[in-house]
């Protein structure tokens, strides 16, 4: 299985940088993880936050297929400790989902 995080914009924090990097090696090669950083909308300040919602939407649109398994990551979503999603993504892994989008 594929596991892609897709992600509007690229962080310049040197902290975030180094954070990511430390979990990506811990990450299970069999997850065959990715880290996918779609440019900023252009002229996002001029958009209302709907409409700037809507842009985005489509440039996620545009890295997603039909049979892709998509879980969006929200702040207000349902929260998981790591064993939890841990083991929710072996239970995709065991039902045969060939690409996972978070």
């Amino acid at each position: 299985m594929q596991i892609s995080l897709l992600c509007i914009g690229k962080t310049d924090d040197k902290e975030i940088t180094s954070l990511i990097n430390y979990y990506l090696k811990r990450l299970p090669k069999h997850w065959n993880f990715e880290i996918t950083e779609i440019p900023d909308v252009k002229n996002a300040k001029n958009l209302s936050p709907d409409l700037l919602k809507k842009e985005e939407g489509k440039l996620f649109l545009n890295h997603i297929d039909r049979t892709d398994l998509v879980m969006i990551l929200d702040e207000k979503g349902k929260q998981f400790t790591s064993r939890e999603f841990a083991q929710k993504i072996d239970g995709w892994m065991n039902s045969s989902v060939k690409k996972s989008i978070c």
